[in-house]
């Protein structure tokens, strides 16, 4: 059997450690089903025919994001089709606007973080797709 020497057991350990700080960069999202909205990312809400109620939201730590009106809506681990449906049916029960058409997208990802001995470590713009090899 092959003995590792210490630089070998280092540059696994490194990798190790860039592949896990990456994923939790990404809040641990599976891409797979579509993208989930995570903490950190930015989503733009537009009401059709209210530009008053059109704003940017960003999802708190605690995976929440907070409008006029409406309050504080969970919206971490959803897509932005479920975020959309909860947001009509929230400005219906609320009286705000009744059958309103609403659209909702991500403005911007939360960043993902590459550390370890890499030649640029720091924040990156995360876009979906993005693959460890790519962050690096």
């Amino acid at each position: 059997m092959r003995r590792m020497n210490m630089s070998s057991k280092r540059d696994l350990l490194l990798r190790a450690i860039l592949l896990l700080s990456v994923w939790i960069g990404l809040g641990g999202a599976a891409l797979a089903d579509g993208y989930r909205i995570g903490r950190g990312d930015t989503l733009a809400i537009a009401v059709v025919g209210y530009p008053e109620l059109t704003r940017k939201a960003m999802v708190t730590t605690a995976g929440h994001i907070v409008l006029p009106f409406v309050g504080s809506i969970a919206v971490a681990g959803k897509t932005t089709e479920e975020v959309r449906v909860m947001l009509q049916s929230r400005f219906a029960e609320r009286g705000v606007v009744r059958g309103a058409e609403l659209t909702v997208e991500i403005a911007e990802y939360a960043p993902v973080y590459v550390n370890g001995d890499v030649a640029k470590p720091g924040a990156y713009s995360f876009r979906p797709g993005m693959t460890v090899r790519h962050a690096v």
